[in-house]
């Protein structure tokens, strides 16, 4: 991955916040206004709706996080990023941030299914055609059986099987 900085929904949860910055990635996706940076400090944050007190701290949330990003991108001599996208808020965040941070031409999108969900493959494609990236799909139920061979582990443990999804993911992304 020399040309690219990897990222996935996995390893940003904690920076996220959780919910916090789901909001502001809904309104911004459903064609809410949101302010452009040096519009942030204008924000009036002693408002008595506490509905626009926790969507502007939202906002400011986002504005942190797509500086770091930024920042970490520059200070890694990239500047594209590869991104694991399940169809799941984690990954729709990371992308919408990415997208943020890099703009929509420096940002690709990978989905790995392992199961034939087509709602998660429906969401992957909403998230990437939302954002505007390009997105490949690469089945690993192959890969992920050949690991769990491989290792011996029987193909009912559902733990070592989840485990073996995850890192097989992040191998490709790498």
């Amino acid at each position: 991955c020399s040309q690219y900085a990897c990222a996935s929904g996995e390893s940003m949860t904690g920076l996220t916040g959780g919910l916090a910055i789901f909001f502001t990635a809904c309104f911004s996706s459903l064609g809410f206004y949101i302010p452009a940076p040096w519009e942030y400090r204008a924000l009036p944050m002693n408002t008595p709706d506490p509905f626009s007190r926790i969507l502007y701290a939202n906002l400011a949330l986002k504005f942190r996080l797509v500086q770091s990003l930024q920042s970490f991108f520059r200070n890694a001599g990239k500047k594209k990023a590869v991104v694991g996208v399940s169809g799941g808020v984690d990954s729709a965040v990371v992308c919408a941030l990415a997208v943020q941070a890099l703009g929509k031409q420096n940002v690709f999108a990978y989905h790995f299914p392992f199961w034939k969900n087509p709602v998660d493959g429906r969401h992957a494609r909403a998230v990437a055609g939302q954002f505007g990236v390009k997105m490949n799909v690469v089945p690993i139920a192959a890969i992920v059986e050949e690991m769990m061979a491989a290792s011996g582990s029987p193909a009912s443990e559902i733990v070592s099987r989840g485990h073996f999804m995850a890192r097989a993911r992040m191998a490709l992304l790498y």
